[in-house]
């Protein structure tokens, strides 16, 4: 019987109370028998006692009657109190009779016999005064049947009530006797039926309990589980729920196993290596890319990570490699690695510390980048041919065409004259873009350094309309300026330079008369700069890419309007290294707002040098 626990404790609760309470109410009936049986024993000796005292009074009464009617007495006192006597022992018994009515009818007949008697003995004077001592003798013993009867009477009553005081002890004793046996019996019984029902229920319960224990311990030593526990009790529905609990354990066990072998698949596909450290920089965990990047044939495992990575670069040449103590992630920095051979490998190292079941651990990635060194080598060359090789000579070609143009060799006809103008415009662009190549590989590579002030935002922005005014003017081009006073941290120069390449895109890409838009405002602790223009605007899929290097927004915009797309690219650059942010909001068609936002001055304060202005 698998019932529920709240069943089982109800059952174990209740049984015992039904009979506790049977065993209490049988008590309770027992001690009102003995009750009953005392008061039935006092009751009948009182009845007996009083009994006894009318049948006294009687006797006494007849007595002194006769020896008075004898002695020629009258109605004496002392005869009419037998009367009285008998009269409030009459009332007496009534009392002790209420309630007991075959007794009150048997005194009932008793007490009418007795009072005719009573009644008979006051004629015996009569009797003596009519016919003397033989008539009164005659008279007596014909009343004298009548008084035997009544004293046998009286007397087998009393012998009853007596019978009764005898029988009542013994009765009493037996039923004491009874209780004690009852109440021994009781406590026995429900001992009994308490360990009978909790060994019953106990052993159900462990039996299912050690069932439900067997699973976990099946479940821990990947063994297949004990079959369902049938029933609907709670054990039934914990079993249920284990089970459930387990298959989905189990799908989430396969899903984990498929997860970490898809992530083995991906960490032996990547072509960077990744190492996973112990808190002391034991390597615990490598993926083939290591061992082919330091050329080992097995993981180059149980070493210590100081053992194979160490620091090159300008910060600290020669020194180990410090492991992170917190889960922030190191910035990503480059250094050598020492492959099997002894040989170093330029490599770019990253490290973030990691929790895992195991505790924390130590995330490394090598980027071999050797090839990227080698890039870079090979772009160092090539801006120094191009510094030195190629801005030589167009420096001499475009000095040679200002003198052809000036007529020192002769004068030019029209056509002559168009095409030098032509070429000293090309030659004017290739320097630009050289200088902006050269400009941008001196930001990128961090040589630059900025010259850090406060500067008024507004008077930033009358700078660079100052040094664009004419070429907006040559298209009618109107240059609006929202001024607000904003304070700004920046190297002026660099930020007059991003507002003026900024502007000049505007006019380049605006209409003829057109209105373009500058402001200023502060935004928390930042200034954002915006240049608003009415022109073409630019499509979202290359809002983007407008910021990378030689990007434009259509193949022909190099052509038809010039640049090489490096100036979007400066701008980010020089925005960044102010530690700001620069983007774009655009609609095709509508027009584009460029913005830039960079850290305010200290207090929001503005120079001197710049309020004056």
């Amino acid at each position: 019987m698998n019932l529920k626990l709240s069943h089982t404790l109800f059952l174990l609760v209740a049984v015992p109370l039904f009979f506790e309470l049977l065993f209490v109410g049988t008590l309770y009936f027992m001690l009102d028998q003995v009750e009953q049986e005392r008061a039935r024993e006092a009751h009948a000796r009182d009845l007996s006692k009083h009994l006894n005292r009318v049948h006294q009074i009687l006797l006494s009464g007849i007595a002194y009657s006769s020896s008075a009617t004898v002695s020629g007495l009258g109605d004496t006192p002392r005869q009419i109190g037998y009367g009285d006597m008998l009269n409030q022992e009459f009332q007496v018994i009534d009392q002790l009779l209420v309630g007991r009515p075959d007794e009150i009818r048997e005194f009932g007949r008793l007490k009418a016999r007795l009072s005719a008697t009573w009644g008979e003995v006051k004629h015996i004077k009569e009797r003596w005064k009519e016919g003397g001592y033989v008539a009164t003798r005659e008279y007596v013993e014909k009343v004298k049947p009548g008084f035997r009867a009544i004293s046998r009477e009286i007397d087998d009553l009393m012998a009853a009530e007596e019978r009764i005081e005898e029988d009542s002890p013994i009765k009493q004793r037996k039923q004491r006797e009874l209780i004690k046996g009852i109440l021994t019996g009781g406590v026995v019984f429900n001992i009994a039926l308490a360990l009978f029902l909790a060994l019953y229920f106990n052993r159900g319960i462990t039996r299912r309990l050690d069932a439900l224990t067997d699973n976990i311990r099946r479940l821990g030593a990947n063994l297949p589980l004990n079959k369902q526990l049938t029933g609907n009790d709670e054990f039934a529905e914990v079993d249920k729920a284990f089970k459930d609990m387990v298959s989905r354990l189990k799908k989430a066990k396969e899903k984990e196993r498929a997860v970490l072998d898809n992530l083995r698949v991906v960490l032996e596909s990547l072509p960077v290596g990744i190492l996973l450290l112990k808190e002391d920089g034991e390597v615990e965990m490598t993926n083939p890319a290591l061992a082919t990047l330091l050329a080992y044939k097995e993981p180059p495992v149980k070493r210590n990570i100081r053992d194979l990575v160490y620091f090159s670069d300008t910060t600290g040449k020669g020194t180990t490699l410090r492991l992170p103590t917190s889960e922030e992630e190191r910035p990503w920095c480059e250094a050598e690695a020492i492959a099997r051979d002894g040989r170093t490998v330029a490599v770019e190292l990253g490290m973030r510390l990691i929790d895992t079941h195991d505790g924390s651990r130590v995330l490394v990635i090598l980027v071999d980048i050797r090839q990227r060194r080698e890039i870079e080598r090979l772009k160092q060359e090539f801006l120094s041919m191009v510094s030195h090789d190629l801005r030589t000579p167009l420096n001499s070609f475009q000095a040679f065409l200002e003198l052809v143009a000036d007529g020192i060799y002769g004068e030019l006809n029209e056509a002559g004259a168009k095409k030098v103008s032509l070429l000293e415009s090309e030659v004017e662009r290739l320097m630009r873009l050289i200088q902006q190549l050269l400009e941008l590989d001196r930001l990128e590579s961090g040589t630059v350094s900025l010259s850090l002030q406060s500067h008024d935002g507004a008077s930033l922005m009358r700078r660079a309309v100052n040094s664009v005014r004419s070429l907006a003017e040559r298209r009618s081009i109107s240059l609006d300026i929202l001024e607000t006073t904003v304070a700004v941290k920046a190297d002026s120069d660099k930020i007059v330079q991003v507002i003026v390449n900024l502007l000049s895109n505007a006019i380049k890409f605006s209409p003829d008369g057109a209105v373009i838009s500058l402001s200023v405002a502060r935004h928390g602790n930042l200034a954002t700069f915006k240049v608003t223009d009415r022109g073409r605007g630019i499509p979202a899929n290359v809002q983007e890419r407008i910021f990378e290097r030689f990007k434009q927004v259509k193949a022909t915009d190099a052509s038809e309007k010039g640049g090489a797309g490096l100036g979007l690219a400066i701008c980010k650059n020089i925005v960044e290294q102010h530690g700001g942010k620069i983007g774009v909001e655009s609609q095709e068609g509508a027009g584009s707002t460029f913005w830039f936002k960079i850290p305010i001055a200290s207090g929001g304060a503005q120079s001197s040098q710049e309020s004056g202005s």
